[in-house]
């Protein structure tokens, strides 16, 4: 995965992700800031590490799919581009939604890029 791509692909999440947690601290009510904005920014936080989660995911995935040759090597076989699947996942930083590219050999069956 390319870390300078990521973090471009993150900033703008980042900066609407700030900016949702300054609103939501500046339209609280006097005296009750920490009450009013608290829960809501910690939410806002929760989603923002899943996502950005994802997002690493799904960039490592697509960097390791750049690198898989369909062919299958004890045949010499082209493989046959059976399209995109998602795949969904529980991580402790909550479901995840990755999606990977699958193949097919004739007469032999399926199978995905291993990760």
């Amino acid at each position: 995965m390319n870390v300078e791509a990521y973090l471009a692909e993150m900033q703008p999440i980042t900066e609407s992700l700030l900016r949702e947690v300054a609103k939501a601290l500046n339209g609280a009510p006097d005296g009750a800031w920490t009450n009013a904005g608290e829960m809501q920014a910690g939410d806002m936080f929760c989603e923002y590490r899943r996502r950005a989660y994802e997002v690493a995911l799904q960039m490592r995935t697509d960097a390791a799919e750049a690198a898989f040759s369909p062919v299958d090597p004890l045949t010499k076989q082209r493989l046959r581009n059976k399209g995109i699947e998602s795949r969904s996942t529980v991580t402790v930083n909550g479901r995840v939604v990755i999606k990977r590219r699958r193949w097919q050999i004739k007469g032999v069956g399926h199978s995905a890029k291993k990760l």
